[in-house]
């Protein structure tokens, strides 16, 4: 055989083991570095704000498994009835939980895994894109609750206010109306049972409310004719009054909402 034609096929086969090998190591740092960024937590500090939750299905990148012969417990409400949503503030390591501008909900420790954020005793699915984070919270039952939020920065001096009073009592001045009974819950009637009488609606200014030593405010309500003082609560979206000290009994859960008919 031709010693050239010889020279040649080594070198074929040489150039082509090298470029295997080549190949190989490339396709190694690849799959490396797509592991490392997996596996990287997302920088989710700041502020959020929730935009709207929703039902689905699936999540894209969880694997559920639900046996065949699985038979989903019957309820009265949906699985995320009670499930609170909130504004969330995220530092180093702390959530705070908030409805802006009105009131702070309390914070709790948290802790990222790749694609899971424990949180406030749930362990939530997360995916950031851009400015928008979702959250994913598992009914266990083949649908999950995502939770939308944008990223956004709070006004300082209103934060500042409910972080200090808990609540923005600059909001919760007005009009509002007294709740004497009603349904709700799925057959559940509430009635007011108080021994005293109250005006069917009230106006409160920021006059009236009367900064307490614990910092809450209290305000004067007439009562039976007579003026007397009442702690100011809430309880999204009612305006709660605690009688104050004058009254010897259990708490009637005296509440008052914006609008004179309940389901408006």
């Amino acid at each position: 055989m031709n010693k050239n034609i010889i020279y040649l096929f080594i070198l074929i086969i040489s150039f082509s083991n090298c470029n295997g090998q080549d190949n190989s190591s490339t396709t190694e740092v690849v799959q490396e570095n797509d592991a490392k960024k997996i596996l990287t937590p997302y920088n989710i500090e700041g502020e959020w704000k929730f935009i709207h939750a929703q039902i689905v299905d699936s999540v894209p990148f969880i694997t559920s498994y639900i046996p065949e012969d699985y038979i989903a417990p019957a309820y009265e409400s949906g699985p995320f009835e009670y499930y609170d949503i909130s504004d969330i503030i995220f530092t180093k390591d702390s959530a705070y939980f908030l409805k802006f501008p009105i009131e702070t909900l309390g914070s709790s420790a948290y802790s990222q895994d790749s694609n899971y954020i424990s949180l406030n005793g749930y362990a939530l699915a997360i995916k950031l894109i851009g400015d928008t984070l979702f959250l994913y919270a598992d009914s266990h039952e083949g649908i999950y609750l995502e939770e939308t939020f944008i990223k956004t920065t709070f006004d300082k001096d209103t934060l500042s206010q409910i972080k200090k009073d808990k609540f923005n009592y600059d909001l919760l001045a007005g009009k509002w109306f007294l709740q004497r009974d009603y349904s709700y819950d799925y057959g559940t009637t509430y009635i007011l049972h108080y021994d005293y009488t109250l005006q069917d609606s009230i106006l409160i200014t920021m006059d009236d409310f009367i900064i307490e030593k614990d910092n809450r405010r209290s305000v004067m309500i007439k009562t039976s004719g007579k003026k007397r003082k009442y702690y100011v609560d809430f309880n999204n979206p009612d305006l709660v009054l605690r009688p104050a000290e004058w009254f010897k009994g259990e708490d009637p859960y005296i509440h008052y909402i914006r609008s004179s008919h309940f389901y408006d």
